[in-house]
Order: structure tokens, then C-alpha cells, then sequence
């Protein structure tokens, strides 16, 4: 297994610490896939509806993991990923550098000062494990700065569990096939929600 580098580990999970320090230098940041998230009625690779129970569920956990990220509780946020990330990452590498980032965050005052969550995704199974997509759109402020980001939470569960643990899209948008290198029985053929970021005019 590989140890990569900080960057990359912290823009694959459920941290995007070091996105709202590159937005400084870039004005305006867009990485966009080219459809939004798939919708009922073009269900593709055998997913299915959420009932409004198991949304209203998701929902609920997925706001409590999102309150863990908005406080930079890196203990917290560990305790709600998915272990799917360590297919990909040495964890003990990985643990070093997201500690590493909540303390730049928290020296820069980063916050995350409102957070809003779009249509869930239909279900798709990937072996013993169900995932779904959560669009979610904040608005961050960095030293002043506003940043209006549209990015998307990957909620993963087991068949059997109704617990979801959670993955940041971020590293997903910046190589797709890791996505498929830890749920390699996912669906080749689903749409990713829209991952967008840009500076708010003031």
C-alpha cells in the first residue's frame, strides 16, 4: 500500500482542508462532472429510491458528520468515515496529515458558516455495501473571504446496517477511479452530483 502525499489524502476524504487555501490564490474554481445526480426516473445499474424513512435517516447522519467537519473535531470526523478510504491510503499516514490540516485550518479561522443538503441519490449496491450521493452546498469563510462550494458527502453502509459512514467527493472529482478502487462492484455507468467552487463577490 502507498503512502501519498498530504494533498492528495486530504482531498479524498472527509477532508478538503487545503480547497479553501488554494480558492486564495484562484479566484474562481470549477470542477464539474457532466451530469448531476441520477434521478428516479433514470435509475441506471439497479439502484433504488430511498423511502422518505430512509432519507429522513440519511439526512439526520449525515447533518450530525457535516457538524463534526464544521467544528474541525478530526476525532469525531474519523469516527464516521468510511474505512473504504484506508483501500486507498496508509492510515496512520493519513491520520498524521489530517491532524496536521485542522491545525491550519484553525490557524487560518476557517469556517464553514452555512451548510444546505440537495436530493439524495438512489441507492446502488456494491457487493455487501449500499452507497448513496449527498449534494450538499456551503458557504466557507477563509481570512475574510467567502467561498460558495457545491461538493457532495458519499454516504456508504453495509446491506445489513442502517449506520452510514461518510467520504468527502472531493478526491473522487480529481480521480474518478478511486471511487471504483474501493466499491469495486459499483455501477460503472452512475452520474456524480455537481462539485463546484468559487469565491463569493463581496
Amino acid at each position: 500500500m502507498r503512502c501519498l502525499s498530504p494533498i492528495p489524502v486530504l482531498r479524498s476524504a472527509v477532508l478538503v482542508a487545503l480547497l479553501p487555501i488554494c480558492l486564495l490564490a484562484t479566484p474562481s474554481y470549477s470542477q464539474q462532472q457532466t451530469a448531476a445526480t441520477a434521478s428516479a426516473s433514470g435509475m441506471q445499474g439497479g439502484a433504488t429510491v430511498l423511502s422518505s424513512e430512509e432519507k429522513a435517516a440519511l439526512l439526520k447522519q449525515v447533518q450530525a458528520a457535516q457538524e463534526l467537519f464544521n467544528q474541525q473535531d478530526f476525532d469525531g470526523m474519523m469516527r464516521v468515515m468510511s474505512p473504504a478510504i484506508f483501500k486507498l491510503y496508509n492510515k496512520e499516514a493519513f491520520e498524521k496529515a489530517g491532524r496536521q490540516a485542522m491545525a491550519q485550518l484553525k490557524a487560518l479561522g476557517v469556517k464553514y458558516l452555512k451548510t444546505e443538503f440537495g436530493e439524495p441519490s438512489p441507492l446502488y449496491k456494491a457487493g455487501n455495501e449500499i452507497i448513496c450521493f449527498v449534494p450538499r452546498t456551503s458557504t466557507i469563510q477563509i481570512q475574510g473571504k467567502l467561498i460558495k462550494s457545491k461538493a457532495y458527502w458519499v454516504a456508504v453502509r453495509s446491506v445489513d446496517a442502517s449506520e452510514w459512514k461518510f467520504l468527502d467527493g472531493a478526491g473522487i472529482q480529481n480521480n474518478n477511479a478511486s471511487l471504483w478502487q474501493m466499491f469495486p462492484e459499483l455501477p460503472k455507468d452512475i452520474q456524480l452530483p455537481e462539485w463546484k467552487q468559487e469565491a463569493i463577490q463581496q
